[in-house]
């Protein structure tokens, strides 16, 4: 399900950046909000179901948000850097390398603390 939070990630950011114009910041940010909430409901449907069948937990839920920040600032972070160092022109590339390792460090922490498996 990882694959399609990152579409989504990637749809939101260039909406934000390209159309609505806003900054580099503010479109990994609301691309990661749209893409949390996305992501926690495959999560819970399919990758983490484990033949389970649970309903959706709001505690839950907000447990998984607390962890994805933690990804958030890893994505924002590596997404600052790389922008620095190679320049604007770059930034997707910079946001796709921010969101592989802010998905990782989420999906390692979500499936021992969020999921339980």
């Amino acid at each position: 399900m990882g694959s399609i939070g990152v579409c989504i990630n990637f749809i939101v950011y260039y909406l934000i950046t390209r159309i609505a114009l806003l900054s580099i910041g503010f479109g990994a940010i609301g691309a990661f909000g749209v893409a949390v909430i996305c992501n926690y409901i495959l999560n819970h449907k399919w990758t983490f179901s484990n033949g389970k069948k649970r309903e959706l937990s709001f505690e839950r839920f907000l447990l998984y948000v607390l962890v994805n920040l933690i990804g958030l600032f890893v994505n924002v972070s590596v997404l600052s850097v790389l922008v620095a160092m190679i320049g604007l022109e770059e930034d997707f590339l910079c946001q796709g390398v921010g969101v592989l390792c802010g998905m990782l460090l989420n999906f390692y922490i979500s499936k021992k603390l969020v999921f339980e498996i």
